[in-house]
């Protein structure tokens, strides 16, 4: 696939480390959701697969030392759940609701679709 779009790529300054999970809390104005039986897909994966995608956060101005989650926060939830103390994350400079809301959604985005017939080829 070729696209014509095309750009310098904006240096957001991410960093990233692990932290006490304490330190973390769920963004207030977080758009999504989970069912319980998704989160315990989740929970399973988890235990199966381990963490491979790190909490998405930018800083709590409001607190130093204090993260608030952008993406992830039902992994948060999971690791919490399954008594973790800590987490990897990646902080993003978002200080304003706009851009806060600009990362939330940019991490939950699934572009592209899943083709089933080739997934049902490797699958079964």
């Amino acid at each position: 696939m070729i696209s014509k779009i095309t750009g310098t790529i904006p240096d957001n300054h991410a960093v990233e480390k692990t932290v006490p999970l304490k330190d973390c809390s769920p963004w207030a104005n977080n758009p999504r959701t989970v069912k319980k039986a998704d989160f315990d897909r989740l929970l399973k994966q988890i235990l199966e697969l381990g963490i491979y995608k790190r909490l998405l956060c930018t800083t709590d101005l409001e607190q130093p030392g204090k993260y608030i989650i952008l993406g992830g926060n039902t992994r948060f939830l999971a690791l919490g759940h399954l008594g973790q103390s800590e987490a990897k994350i990646t902080v993003v400079c978002a200080d304003t609701e706009e851009l806060r809301l600009k990362y939330a959604l940019s991490d939950n985005d699934q572009v592209g679709e899943t083709d089933e017939g080739a997934l049902a080829e490797i699958t079964y």
